[in-house]
């Protein structure tokens, strides 16, 4: 049935673009585009070429707006790169943002993507009143919108809209769901359904799907509905403290749980495991990493296979084909009304995955590898050739190091840098490891720290969410004989970690201050109009960064040669807020703003943006972390510098020290200089950041490996990146 299932996506798939290559093909033969389809099996469904380049080169762009990187890893870890192979691959011009959650940045960045000659927007609402005012915006333009995933169902609507059946959706987590919560063997099994955000009306449709096998269950009494409620935004620490919530209220007493994504599944997880619960029939959807690993460790029953590389191909297919003017409509095997008009709908199938058919859906269609789900504690579940790599006997140590990470929304560097750092050294070490990501709550943190404990962790690398939760994880460890190393945060609450592995990051500031000032000297007001906008006031590190610029600053300020117009901290580093502060600052100011010292890349986009809102810029601004968007930025003259923090360096530093650390080694010798944490001297590995401008982008972050152009040149950036690269 599986293999039946696959042949009729793939054949719909092939049809969908073959479609567009004929359309392409009927003009004069001038324009005639030759396309190419590949596929090696009934389940490989690889779409090796969408068009060819030369022949078919049209005015404008394609713009795609993605939503956030918080609520689902697949907008940038599956998404972004299967649109970037397809636009590649068809050679147009095209530009990846991403609102982190904020429908006002959406807004923003629809905007200048229409000022710079998008002719198409690929859009991911965040919701429908936002959706429908991006859409207006184009139509106003003459741009054309496709709805991608999510239908936006206010206004008269995209397009076209690119997305799979999602009543279906649900209705398969209903189905696979089902059977296992009748086979529990309790009277009348008591279920919750965790919905997704109200504003999304895929969550609507998804909660439709499943609640329509369920409610006949509810009606006849046979289960019971004990809660039924939805997650603002997706938001999966939301989504944690609701299920707790939920827990409390039943007493502990929840036998099945739809959860709507895996997101939310694994806060759901959390929760149970916190309390000592399950594991119970939990649901899913998107097929993550973490919702595979979920289902193999038994604490996920299901998720839902959307084969994202199909969808994101049907998707830039059509993109392409409206970018060259051409119609549409034929690709649409549907239409869908968003409570206003019929739009077209190219209507994709979902698959159920469980743990008896991951080899034969997500690894088959090499959508997921093995070797990104064995890792650490997993791998024991997986298949015996992946099961990790074994130590010689003679160095076979006991235990495994656990990294736990803060979020990814602060900065991209932590999914996109130091995991996949932190997984190539301790594969390389042989050591049992897991790697999980806080997503910005410090709770989930504590209860992950718990976690690795119980399970045999003797190693916590620590990047801590606040210092007082972190005091909290490094007590913790001490009681239970586990080693601590502060990763890139110091821990200034408490007696401290064993090691701490980060940058001198006073100097981190100094050269934002110093890589400023000349410029800044440079604009020829009488008294520039300085903004200082910081991180976060919980992290030390945010501190550390301001008082290096800070010191540069400050005497220009008391001599009069320059203003402090305002100086405030940004809760959590979370960008959406550093946008709003910006915002605030300038409209305070009259948009009478010289220049800013923003803390790293992420804020610093905020302030590109805010500027950018009111007409106004550039000018300059600070950054760090060497992200591609700061990077990016730098190059579009919107960002004057970044510093560069040689990320693998001090996760490969790190690593050392936890390696030897888990066998019992005197990690002294390691370290380079102490730094008192507010109670104690904890011995400091300390590393040398260097600051990035244009000028010397190829002899760093280039040389060293740590970016490549093909990611920073595409689309509207392929014009400031050098011709001889």
């Amino acid at each position: 049935m599986l293999d039946i299932k696959f042949r009729r996506f793939s054949v719909l798939i092939i049809a969908l673009l073959l479609v567009f290559v004929l359309a392409a093909c009927g003009g004069d033969e001038a324009t005639e585009v030759p396309a190419t389809t590949e596929t090696t099996d009934t389940t490989d469904t690889t779409v090796e070429e969408v068009a060819t380049p030369e022949e078919v080169m049209a005015e404008g762009s394609i713009a795609v707006l993605l939503p956030d990187s918080a609520s689902s890893a697949r907008w940038e870890a599956d998404d972004r790169r299967f649109f970037e192979e397809a636009f590649d691959a068809a050679g147009v011009e095209y530009t990846i943002v991403n609102a982190e959650g904020d429908a006002r940045v959406q807004q923003t960045q629809a905007e200048q993507a229409i000022t710079n000659g998008a002719q198409v927007l690929l859009l991911v609402n965040l919701d429908s009143g936002s959706g429908a005012a991006i859409i207006a915006q184009a139509r106003e333009a003459g741009v054309k919108v496709i709805d991608y995933d999510r239908l936006t169902i206010e206004g008269p609507g995209a397009d076209l809209y690119v997305s799979f059946d999602n009543v279906s959706v649900g209705r398969l987590m209903g189905e696979t769901l089902e059977p296992a919560i009748d086979a529990l063997g309790v009277d009348t099994p008591r279920v919750v359904q965790l919905n997704g955000s109200p504003t999304d009306n895929n969550a609507t449709l998804f909660r439709e799907g499943y609640f329509s096998v369920a409610s006949p269950r509810y009606d006849a009494g046979d289960w019971e509905l004990v809660d039924d409620q939805a997650v603002p935004d997706w938001d999966n620490q939301q989504a944690l403290v609701i299920y707790e919530q939920i827990l409390t209220a039943a007493g502990g007493d929840v036998d099945a749980t739809f959860a709507a994504n895996d997101g939310l599944a694994n806060s759901v997880i959390s929760a149970l495991k916190s309390q000592g619960l399950g594991p119970i029939p939990v649901s899913g959807q998107d097929a993550t990493v973490a919702g595979i690993q979920n289902i193999l460790a038994g604490d996920q029953l299901m998720t839902v296979y959307k084969p994202i590389k199909l969808e994101a191909e049907a998707a830039a297919a059509a993109a392409i084909a409206l970018l060259k003017g051409d119609d549409v409509s034929a690709v649409a095997n549907d239409t869908l009304n968003n409570g206003q008009n019929d739009v077209p709908f190219a209507k994709l199938t979902p698959l159920a995955v469980t743990a008896d058919n991951i080899a034969d859906t997500v690894i088959a269609d090499g959508f997921r590898t093995w070797e990104e789900i064995c890792v650490g504690d997993f791998a024991q579940y997986c298949p015996e050739e992946f099961g990790g790599v074994a130590m010689p006997d003679e160095g076979m140590v006991e235990g495994s190091i656990a990294v736990l990470l803060p979020d990814s929304a602060s900065s991209a560097r932590w999914e996109a840098d130091d995991r996949r750092f932190f997984e190539e050294a301790f594969d390389a070490a042989g050591v049992e490891y897991t790697i999980v990501n806080a997503e910005g709550d410090a709770r989930v943190q504590q209860t992950q720290a718990e976690q690795a404990i119980t399970n045999g962790a003797k190693v916590i690398l620590l990047v801590n969410l606040d210092s007082g939760s972190g005091a909290a994880i490094i007590a913790q460890a001490r009681e239970a004989g586990v080693k601590v190393i502060d990763y890139d945060r110091l821990t200034i609450e408490g007696p401290g970690a064993d090691v701490y592995v980060s940058f001198d990051n006073v100097s981190v500031g100094r050269l934002m201050g110093e890589t400023l000032e000349p410029l800044i000297d440079a604009l020829g007001v009488d008294v520039p109009r300085v903004v200082q906008l910081n991180g976060s006031p919980t992290d030390n590190n945010a501190t550390l960064f301001r008082e290096g610029y800070f010191g540069v600053a400050s005497p220009r300020y008391d001599a009069g040669d320059w203003e402090l117009v305002d100086d405030q901290a940004v809760p959590d580093w979370d960008n959406q807020q550093a946008l709003v502060i910006y915002e605030q600052i300038l409209t305070a100011a009259g948009g009478d703003v010289d220049a800013t010292f923003a803390a790293n890349d992420g804020l610093a986009n905020s302030v590109i943006s805010a500027l950018k809102g009111q007409g106004l810029g550039p000018i300059p601004v600070s950054g760090q972390d060497a992200t591609v968007v700061g990077i990016q930025n730098i190059l579009a003259g919107d960002q004057s510098m970044t510093v560069y923090k040689a990320i693998k360096a001090e996760a490969e530093a790190a690593a050392a020290a936890a390696i030897a650390l888990l066998k019992g080694e005197d990690v002294s010798a390691l370290t380079s200089d102490v730094l008192n944490n507010g109670q104690n001297d904890v011995p400091f590995i300390k590393l040398v950041p260097v600051a990035v401008t244009i000028a010397n982008i190829a002899e760093t972050v280039i040389a060293d490996g740590f970016r490549t152009w093909e990611e920073i040149c595409v689309g509207d950036f392929e014009a400031f990146c050098p011709a001889d690269r």
